[in-house]
């Protein structure tokens, strides 16, 4: 171990800052009003922050600023002002997902710590290493690394790596999530995801729903508790533990960050000694839980990580209905413990809603009756409480209402003739502060124990007096309102003194020089295609493409060798797609297959994480960043070019005036195919069956929503990972007018499932249209045989 890790603590609001920082945290992360990825929590407007800093500030406590989204053209100055007022005023870091921003950023600010958040989906050592070499100081982790794969990387870096420890686990790899964007217009790279993966699904084999008994919420993780593991991270050397929770109440920010304080300390202190506590463990399931809770990623086996009958809080199990009374519309429960007023219960029957009722009186005899809509009620049914009054009420009057202070350390002279003198010590901070001369007491001094017990009453202010040393004349007087006084002026001094000392100088800040826009004639782009089987491979040859990209997952080194010289004898590129996650694993199994393909001088690659580019940024092959990099702006676009890669590929989640925006010639655009909405570590086949068997058959299988949309299931089973595909095709080949518009000289038609035929008609209809051939909508439809499309966020945009 180390030293003891910092711990990191939700605020949403100023109430759960104040709850974070009495809770015993060592930092908080907060957000402003606009740029943060919890943009439905209350979040902090601008003078909010600024008293926010001092408040963290005063208390010994770290204050991180979250602008973890990924930024519009438009954004990128009015982020450059807002990130140099709060730089001005104090903040510790700030916490960020888009990297041409980070580049802006780091380039104007100098020492202000950079965090990659775990948007940046860093789950390997050599992605830590690459943000490194970039300025970063943190990196936040993903939640999918196991505590093997943590404690490797933390052994191997002196780099500062952040961990969650406690709160919601998303379903998909973070920043590898389109769900919530493409099915409902709100981005989680906006820092707006609606939460699809909380919804009911279905499971579909070769089209076919499958019968089981876990439950109708597939994609529903339970929340990570990692109290029990606390020795094993400390041991690991993770530097800061963080709890998830900005949309979380203050008494829960509060309670959580208390019980890690507690847990990290104990082990801290006595390393045989540590054992959790069952009534900790009992008051955070009461807080929130879905089902109970998991270790997450670190321990945890896939299935034991979900919640697939309770998508939101279980609340604890207290008893069940004992009797029903249609007559009276009660219904009468056994409980297993007391329940009081403003407790609230939930009886589990099965169907949604679940009846919810608050508690209106005390109930200590093993009986509660409740007035409620009996229907659906039945005897037998489990009854859990969800909100127990008196643990928020506990948590309200020891924890959130009991002031954090620091301790000074205090000298006083009190000597006649002379002005009373109090000395202050902070940290490295040097207070004297002069009253009143001491007079002659006529009647009664002042002792030494009125006068030590005066100046302890700091009232409002965070600050305790360690009054070391007291040098007074015992028979001198001085009014107590003078003594008052003087403490008074002391720590209004001492708090100047220790928030100045964060306060920074302003800085100019140049907008820089983004690539050039080409507002050249438009030339005719270059189609690309991505290809996963050789039947693909024989359809896309037909036509005059500029190049292939092989998924790598797919392809053996003799194929892609004869794959290669039968392009290059046509003038095409063969570049590789690299695995959408490249962990420990992945790259061990990889390594050797991309060094082959280096030495057979492969075109290029596609890259899809920051460790595959530190892997590749030394050779001379083309590099060209796939649009799960979040490519939003010209900065990022810019920072990327300058590292060496040879063009980047935009998000989909870009309206077209937002890519007129943008520098066309280092650019390419999805102009065909099936969105990957989620990259998971989870199996939603093996999690809803329980039957391993399943792995590599060659069954179809695809979930179902609510409104009868089917997404594919696309099982990497070497890999153990999935990739839910969208349930309709991205088209935008009746949008090429605006595209040649825009002089954007790379497309690419990416294809999973097609067969032969459809990718022949596919590049037919899109090289008719290409060489002039006018085409309206229903017109390319009818002819690609498809009824059902999107176009992602071309026409709608996103907020």
């Amino acid at each position: 171990m180390k030293k003891k890790p910092e711990i990191l603590a939700p605020a949403g609001s100023f109430d759960s800052l104040v709850a974070a920082v009495n809770g015993g945290c060592d930092a908080v992360y907060v957000g402003g009003k606009a740029f943060s990825a919890r943009a439905y929590a209350s979040n902090f407007d601008r003078d909010e922050l600024f008293d926010a800093i001092d408040y963290c500030h005063l208390r010994g406590v770290k204050i991180y600023l979250t602008v973890n989204t990924v930024f519009k053209e438009k954004e990128i100055e009015p982020l450059m002002a807002y990130v140099h007022e709060m730089y001005q005023g104090g903040i510790d870091a700030v916490i960020l997902q888009d990297f041409g921003a980070a580049m802006h950023i780091k380039k104007h600010f100098k020492g202000l710590d950079c965090h990659a958040s775990t948007q940046m989906t860093i789950h390997q050592l050599r992605g830590v290493n690459f943000l490194k070499q970039q300025g970063f100081s943190r990196v936040v982790l993903n939640r999918e690394a196991t505590m093997e794969e943590v404690r490797y990387i933390c052994q191997r870096t002196d780099m500062e790596i952040e961990c969650f420890v406690h709160g919601a686990l998303c379903y998909a790899y973070s920043g590898q999530c389109l769900m919530s964007s493409i099915l409902g217009g709100r981005s989680g790279n906006r820092g707006r995801c609606a939460g699809t993966c909380r919804l009911p699904y279905s499971l579909l084999e070769d089209g076919q729903k499958i019968t089981h008994n876990q439950g109708d919420y597939l994609l529903s993780p339970k929340d990570i508790a990692t109290l029990d593991l606390i020795p094993e991270m400390m041991e690991a050397g993770i530097d800061s533990f963080k709890i998830e929770g900005r949309m979380k109440s203050p008494e829960y920010v509060a309670a959580v960050t208390s019980m890690y304080r507690k847990y990290v300390d104990m082990y801290a202190a006595n390393k045989k000694r540590y054992k959790v506590e069952d009534q900790d463990r009992k008051m955070l399931l009461e807080l929130y839980n879905r089902g109970g809770f998991s270790k997450g990623y670190y321990v945890d086996k896939k299935h034991q990580i979900m919640s697939m009958k309770k998508p939101n809080h279980q609340g604890v199990y207290i008893g069940n209905v004992k009797e029903v009374s249609e007559k009276d519309k009660t219904v009468k429960i056994l409980v297993d413990e007391a329940v009081y007023k403003g407790d609230i219960v939930e009886i589990w029957t099965g169907k949604e809603p679940i009846p919810r009722m608050h508690v209106t009186h005390n109930t200590t005899n093993g009986y509660l009756t409740v007035k409620t809509s009996i229907k659906g009620i039945r005897p037998g049914q489990q009854v859990y409480r969800t909100r127990n009054q008196q643990t928020y009420d506990a948590i309200r009057h020891k924890v959130i209402r009991v002031p954090r202070k620091q301790k000074v350390y205090c000298e006083v002279e009190m000597v006649k003739g002379k002005p009373l003198k109090l000395m202050l010590s902070y940290q490295d901070i040097h207070i004297s502060q002069e009253g009143a001369h001491v007079q002659q007491a006529l009647k009664q001094s002042l002792t030494e124990e009125r006068l030590r017990k005066q100046l302890q009453k700091t009232g409002e202010y965070p600050f305790v007096l360690d009054i070391a040393h007291i040098h007074m004349d015992h028979d001198g007087f001085l009014p107590i309102s003078v003594i008052n006084q003087v403490r008074r002026d002391a720590l209004e001094a001492l708090s100047h003194q220790i928030t100045a000392g964060f306060k920074r100088e302003a800085v100019t800040i140049n907008p820089g020089v983004p690539l050039s826009i080409d507002k050249n004639k438009p030339l005719q782009p270059q189609v690309y295609t991505l290809i996963r089987d050789l039947k693909q491979y024989e359809a896309v040859k037909k036509y005059p493409i500029g190049g292939i990209y092989l998924e790598s997952e797919f392809f053996d080194i003799s194929t892609i060798k004869g794959m290669m010289n039968e392009c290059h004898d046509k003038n095409m590129k063969v570049y590789l797609a690299l695995p959408r996650i490249f962990d420990l694993k992945v790259e061990e199994e990889f390594k050797t297959f991309i060094l082959e393909l280096l030495a057979l001088d492969v075109d290029g690659f596609l890259i899809r994480t920051y460790g595959e580019y530190e892997l590749l940024e030394n050779n001379h092959q083309d590099k060209i960043m796939d649009y799960n990099m979040n490519i939003f702006n010209s900065y990022t676009i810019k920072a990327w070019k300058d590292l060496g890669a040879t063009r980047v590929t935009l998000s989909p989640e870009l309206h077209h005036r937002e890519i007129q925006e943008l520098p066309s010639q280092s650019s390419e655009l999805l102009l065909y195919g099936y969105l990957p909405l989620m990259v998971t570590k989870q199996c939603v086949v093996n999690n809803t069956t329980r039957n391993s068997k399943l792995c590599y058959n060659n069954k179809k299988y695809e979930i179902k929503d609510r409104y009868g949309k089917t997404f594919y299931v696309d099982r990497r089973c070497n890999q153990c990972m999935n990739v839910l595909y969208n349930s309709s095709p991205l088209i935008l080949l009746d949008q090429m007018d605006k595209i040649l518009h825009q002089n954007i000289k790379h497309l690419r038609m990416a294809f999973t499932t097609e067969t032969q035929d459809h990718i022949m008609t596919l590049l037919g209809v899109t090289f008719d249209i290409l060489n002039g051939k006018q085409m309206v909508t229903d017109e390319i439809l009818n002819k690609l045989g498809i009824k059902a499309f999107n176009r992602g966020h071309f026409m709608r945009g996103i907020e």
